[in-house]
């Protein structure tokens, strides 16, 4: 059994209209997945205009089965009208291990795995970062780190070239909100404007992640390394599922120094390697 929080602030004024909207998504899950044991949404009695939602799935293939649905991104999307901050979402597992929950390969299997959820951020390309600050801010009503570029030493998407994206993350999450300015031919280029161009989690052995990947038949649209043919602190994937959405895996190594970052807004840039 894998089982799933989601918090939900909000805005002023929005409590009706995200009501209304949730209970829909309620109403499709019951009436459309069989192995979504348990989604219930509630509403706080002390703490006017915040909600949870109370999630329990069979197993991977039931969540994965959730994640890929025809109607939950759409709702998703019209839900952020409503929301003061980005949803909260954390992930559990049994203490008492109910047998293996592997991914099956299918969807975003690796977002929500019966433990607490590596999945961190949303990656979006941006045409210009300090304008799209700007109107995220007032559209989410949520704050932004100062833009930093950060040094990539060998970036290979294909081609290996030296990169230096110019990056913010939201200070509410997770999951944040990652803008990266457009820029170059490869996978930050203008050509991905306007969507999500990833799901960011973090790995603890990215060896084992690609050697998986590898296994699954996943391909990889980026590699980020310190040097030709070193360990990449961080891998991109090629798009997934039906919503057309790759995985960003990043190294465990620099969890501390983002998760700094986005506290306090001061950061080393030459820290994020993974190196």
């Amino acid at each position: 059994m894998i089982t799933c929080t989601t918090t939900l602030k909000a805005k002023h004024g929005q409590e009706a209209n995200l009501e209304k909207l949730m209970l829909v998504l309620v109403d499709k899950v019951q009436s459309s997945e069989p192995d979504t044991k348990l989604f219930q949404f509630v509403r706080s009695v002390d703490q006017p205009g915040k909600y949870l939602f109370f999630e329990q799935y069979a197993d991977q293939a039931a969540l994965t089965f959730h994640q890929n649905t025809e109607y939950l991104p759409k709702i998703v999307q019209e839900m952020m009208n409503y929301l003061e901050q980005p949803p909260e979402i954390l992930t559990f597992g049994p203490v008492v291990p109910e047998g293996s929950q592997q991914p099956n390969g299918h969807g975003y299997p690796h977002l929500c795995q019966g433990e607490v959820s590596t999945y961190f951020h949303i990656g979006v390309i941006v045409p210009d970062l300090k304008e799209a600050i700007k109107n995220f801010s007032e559209v989410l009503g949520i704050t932004f780190t100062d833009p930093q570029y950060f040094h990539i030493p060998r970036l290979e998407d294909p081609e290996p070239h030296r990169h230096d994206p110019y990056v913010a993350f939201s200070r509410q999450g997770p999951p944040y909100y990652e803008l990266i300015e457009a820029s170059g031919d490869g996978i930050f280029s203008a050509k991905h404007e306007g969507k999500i161009l990833y799901l960011g989690v973090w790995e603890k052995d990215m060896k084992a992640r690609i050697e998986a990947l590898e296994k699954e038949g996943i391909a990889i649209d980026a590699w980020f390394r310190n040097q030709e043919g070193s360990i990449p602190f961080t891998v991109i994937t090629s798009p997934q599922g039906p919503l057309g959405i790759r995985i960003e895996y990043v190294d465990q190594s620099v969890r501390n120094t983002i998760e700094h970052w986005v506290e306090t807004n001061s950061i080393n840039p030459a820290d994020v390697t993974g190196g």
